[in-house]
């Protein structure tokens, strides 16, 4: 605000600039708003004594009737005309907090926070808004950062030597609920499981619990189920191991996971797993079958499913196995496309002119049985060297396949559409190329921008590059890809990472750089100026 200023005499001088001009003006009608609030009640509180005197003096019923009826309406205007009052502090607070003044807010009821962000309340400084981790603003205006601030995910001490992070998996379940499984290289390669839980401004983890006992644990892979129970699959070996299920279950009171025991299910395993969760606390395992013969030598191969039920005491209980590939059969992700329904993404070794490197194929649980659609697709059937590769949800029956064409060093996204009556699958756009450079991982998160519109998140590294990148595209009701932007989402060189969305367009992310130190990470994505 300009104002002229006067000398002793009275005569104008020069313009100067009041900066306290708005926040003076606010301080007025603030104690304007408080002035007229007290004579308000005072107003309303004479009134009520009035006409509570009236009732008493009255003999007529009718007469008492119309009295209470006129007593009511003024508490109700009463409440009215204080909302009212108290909506015009919380602007003048809100006002005043967004232009510096921070703590002259009383309390968080007196402050409207912006959107991606959160109110906390201090002795100290009083009441003030902060964005979510994730986001970066003053509290009112709350933006995706440019850069990102990664947290250690064990931030306390342990015993023995610190963690060197081998693998490490993710999963979100109950909304809030967050468990990581990773294999520590420090402590004989064996598996640990950890149990957090997200807020809005920070992330709260328990100690990390042994769960392969005394074998090793290669490949760890964990999901949560709606009920609080949770699912780890891994291996004891790298090569030639034996494949293990667990379950367990989430103690409400004590905020722990009370751990099953473990089941074997495979032999000669040296690959990874994929996992989905089913209705009825049932999980199903891909993985890559091997058959040997007497002499120790391998005579048949296939792509291979177990059906488990993870009962109450965390033990699983398998229901059935199933073959949905011939042939050697590994790179193995998959996603959910309904409750009951999923497809897996393989990389597939077929003889003759037509490759099944980029394969994927769609599933169902009919009852208490897996049944796999017998026509799988090949993305990419004239090529060759398909190595990391994600599948995620975009929305109902449309998925995002995204691999790297090691040949090319070349990663590519196709978008494919499931028919709900015969569950033919069908590529409606791509394979296209989103990043022409080589990559030891190509990940995707389902569905990082619903309720909005949907969008693929793809992401990815550059070896050397020092920088986690990731592609995010948004996909047209036509199931096409369009405009897409980079995201750099982490500033370190990357030697494990997963993902998970959190909801409200954040994710977390766990991740392990080149020394096997491990940390957790937030990513908030929406830009509401878009």
């Amino acid at each position: 605000m300009l104002r002229t200023t006067k000398d002793k005499n009275g005569k104008k001088g020069k313009l100067v600039v009041d900066v306290y001009y708005v926040v003076k003006l606010l301080d007025k009608f603030k104690n304007y708003a408080v002035k007229h609030q007290a004579l308000s009640d005072v107003r309303h509180g004479q009134e009520m004594e009035r006409l509570q005197e009236a009732m008493e003096n009255s003999d007529d019923n009718e007469d008492k009737t119309l009295l209470e009826a006129t007593a009511t309406e003024n508490e109700e205007s009463k409440l009215e005309t204080q909302n009212a009052f108290n909506e015009m502090l919380n602007f003048v607070n809100t006002l005043k907090n967004a232009m510096g003044a921070k703590g002259s807010a009383p309390s968080c009821e007196d402050l409207t926070c912006g959107e991606h962000a959160v109110c906390e309340d201090s002795v100290l400084e009083g009441a003030q808004c902060k964005c979510e981790d994730g986001y970066e603003g003053d509290g009112f205006l709350c933006k995706p950062p440019i850069s990102f601030t990664a947290h250690p995910l064990i931030p306390f001490k342990t015993k023995g030597p610190a963690p060197q992070v081998g693998e490490i998996h993710i999963t979100v379940f109950q909304k809030s609920r967050v468990a990581v499984v990773f294999r520590d290289i420090s402590k004989g390669e064996k598996g640990y499981f950890m149990l957090g839980r997200a807020g809005v401004a920070k992330m709260a983890w328990n100690y990390p619990k042994l769960f392969s006992n005394e074998t090793k644990a290669y490949g760890p892979t964990i999901v949560g189920l709606p009920n609080g129970r949770i699912a780890i699959a891994w291996r004891d070996q790298d090569r030639g191991g034996m494949g293990y299920l667990m379950g367990g279950e989430i103690n409400r009171k004590t905020q722990t996971c009370l751990l099953g025991k473990s089941i074997a299910f495979a032999r000669n395993q040296a690959h990874g797993y994929t996992m989905v969760v089913l209705p009825n606390s049932r999980v199903a395992v891909m993985y890559s079958e091997r058959v040997l013969d007497a002499d120790g030598k391998t005579k048949a191969m296939h792509g291979s499913a177990v059906l488990a039920q993870i009962q109450k005491d965390g033990v699983p209980e398998e229901m059935g196995k199933y073959r949905f590939a011939e042939g050697a059969v590994t790179r193995l992700m998959a996603t959910r496309l309904s409750p009951d329904s999923f497809v897996v993404a393989y990389r597939g070794e077929a003889e003759g002119d037509t490759k099944e490197e980029a394969s994927v194929i769609w599933a169902q649980m009919k009852g208490s049985e897996l049944m796999f659609d017998p026509h799988p697709i090949s993305l990419a059937p004239e090529e060759t060297e398909i190595w990391g590769r994600d599948v995620s949800l975009v929305a109902k029956d449309l998925f995002a396949y995204s691999y790297h064409a090691g040949g090319e060093q070349i990663t590519k996204q196709a978008i494919i559409k499931v028919d709900p009556g015969t569950h033919r699958m069908a590529i409606v756009d791509g394979p296209m190329p989103i990043d022409e450079a080589p990559t030891p991982y190509v990940q995707s998160v389902s569905l990082p921008f619903a309720p909005r519109t949907p969008h693929t998140f793809t992401y990815y590294q550059k070896p050397g590059s020092g920088i986690a990148r990731a592609k995010v595209c948004p996909i047209t009701p036509q199931g096409k890809m369009r405009d897409c932007t980079d995201l750099n989402f982490v500033g370190y060189e990357l030697s494990t990472v997963a993902a998970e969305p959190l909801g409200e367009g954040r994710l977390i992310f766990v991740f392990a750089d080149t020394t096997g130190t491990p940390y957790y990470q937030f990513v908030g994505l929406f830009n509401d100026e878009e």
